[in-house]
């Protein structure tokens, strides 16, 4: 079994599945109104896990779609990990009960890293993931609404010693383009930090996307709009499908 495994993503906007270009809100394309549906072809298609991002929590900085991701897991027994507005101890107590095995953290991290240390601890590195989304070289945070004037290795600084072990990361100008992973600034974190379990997000458009991450040693590719528009084929790399 590969170490490198494909994990399709649903991202939540109104309840319905929707793609977005570089996180413009204004550009949003519905691709799904029943995300359970949707889920339910992952799984038709041999997925084991799923990415699901709730973007208006990520904006409102309260989970939206707890009960949506409570169904999913209902229905089709994938294993979940949700992310967008997560910001509480609270919140991750409601995203676990409502069956996410792992929560990904994104702008408490950047600005209660002490706060986000404490739920590693808490409730275990391999639940608690941190995701740090860049453009331009900077952290954005508010679902990407807003700048961090920080770069990964100074949010990163803040987790020495914490036990962190996944590090989740876009380069936000290549989410949702169809053009690419930016395969070098993987290739940058796993040489810059070789404990942690690298997921790769954005950009991917083709199977040699995935094999080409596979060979960084990146563990996660998040692959959203390349299974919508018809890209990529998860037949063409069944070695990562697990």
């Amino acid at each position: 079994m590969s170490v490198c495994r494909i994990v399709p993503a649903i991202d939540l906007i109104d309840g319905r599945c929707v793609r977005l270009r570089q996180g413009n809100f204004q550009e949003k394309q519905v691709v799904g109104d029943d995300p359970v549906e949707v889920a339910r072809g992952f799984v038709a298609s041999g997925f084991r896990r799923l990415h699901v991002v709730d973007l208006d929590g990520a904006r409102s900085g309260v989970p939206q779609h707890l009960e949506l991701v409570r169904a999913i897991v209902a229905e089709t027994g994938l294993a979940i990990d949700v992310s967008g507005g997560l910001r509480t101890t609270a919140d991750i107590s409601r995203a676990l009960e409502s069956g996410a095995r792992q929560v990904i953290i994104g702008s408490t991290a950047v600005e209660q890293p002490e706060v986000v240390r404490e739920w590693i601890s808490g409730f275990g590195a391999d639940v608690v993931a941190v995701g740090l989304d860049v453009l331009n070289g900077e952290v954005r945070i508010k679902g990407w609404q807003e700048g961090s004037a920080l770069t990964v290795a100074q949010v990163l600084a803040r987790f020495v010693d914490s036990g962190l072990r996944w590090l989740m990361s876009t380069d936000i100008s290549r989410d949702g383009m169809l053009e690419g992973a930016s395969v070098e600034m993987y290739r940058a974190l796993r040489c810059n930090y070789p404990d942690l379990n690298i997921i790769a997000s954005g950009g991917v458009k083709s199977a040699d996307d995935v094999r080409t991450l596979a060979a960084v040693g990146v563990r996660e590719v998040i692959v959203g709009k390349a299974l919508y528009a018809g890209t990529f084929r998860p037949e063409e790399v069944r070695e990562f499908v697990w």
